[in-house]
């Protein structure tokens, strides 16, 4: 069971990678108390809008893939969905 959730993570983490081939914009630098109101206003921007391009489907409680039926599958979707908030 470990090795098949070790598989599983893997076989995300590599879909996640594909799907981010294209590298996010560089983030500012943290600063420091001297620098400029417009330094400071560029780095606030940056991580206020900053969103993850990772899914988190490693944190997944059910492996959807495995589901016997339509029903099954949306269940654990839903229980997933639940776990990653």
């Amino acid at each position: 069971v470990c090795a098949r959730a070790w598989l599983y993570n893997e076989d995300i983490n590599e879909k996640a990678r594909a799907r981010t081939n294209n590298q996010p914009p560089e983030a500012p630098a943290f600063g420091r108390s001297d620098a400029s109101p417009a330094s400071v206003i560029n780095f606030y921007r940056h991580w206020q809008s900053f969103t993850t391009q990772l899914d988190f489907a490693w944190a997944d409680i059910y492996d959807t893939r495995t589901a016997p039926d339509r029903r099954t599958r949306r269940a654990a979707e839903e229980e997933n969905k639940k776990a990653r908030r």
